[in-house]
């Protein structure tokens, strides 16, 4: 029984079984748990807080924006930090978004409790596409409910939240909830 138990083990045997598993499971998770913590509002839907954030440039700039100046706009807001790998994953498709949608959608990225010049170095390495402003001691995002990154407010035109979703978000359902929220197609 020894000698036939001992021909049986192949490649299989040692670590490489568990290390699938836990790869997989990660995978799994990285892949489905953004998904559970989606929200559409339904109902009536609250003001999108007020809010006024210096923009961030690659140089300096006393230049703030103020969420009230873009009513009449769908208003994609999302709240990231340069540290964040799913953050960076997010911004080609806000990037795009932002570029097929100029006339109608404002995105905005939100960078969370980081000094300008932090997101300044980033912006020096990276272009984001859309505008990138500093909520250096996260208020902003703590009046959004703001518990992980990234994530993706979506406020309709009347200045309302439309939707918040928490995680990586595909550039389809992006456009699709933009749409929904009152983009003209």
């Amino acid at each position: 029984m020894n000698s036939n138990s001992s021909e049986k083990r192949g490649r299989w045997d040692g670590p490489v079984v568990p290390v699938l598993v836990v790869l997989l499971a990660f995978l799994a998770g990285f892949l489905v748990l953004p998904y559970l913590d989606r929200q559409r509002v339904e109902g009536p839907r609250e003001l999108a807080p007020e809010f006024s954030l210096p923009l961030v440039e690659a140089k300096e700039t006393t230049q703030r924006m103020a969420l009230s100046g873009l009513r009449g706009q769908v208003v994609v807001l999302d709240f990231w930090a340069t540290w964040c790998q799913p953050c960076r994953a997010q911004m080609p498709a806000l990037s795009r978004l932002a570029k097929e949608h100029a006339r109608d959608v404002v995105v905005l990225g939100v960078d969370q409790a980081e000094p300008p010049s932090t997101v300044r170095q980033f912006l020096a390495q990276h272009d984001a596409g859309y505008p990138l402003l500093a909520d250096e001691d996260g208020a902003v995002g703590a009046s959004y409910g703001v518990n992980s990154l990234p994530t993706l407010v979506i406020v309709d035109p009347k200045g309302r939240v439309f939707d918040v979703t928490h995680g990586v978000t595909s550039y389809a359902r992006l456009e699709r909830l933009v749409v929904a929220a009152g983009v003209p197609r």
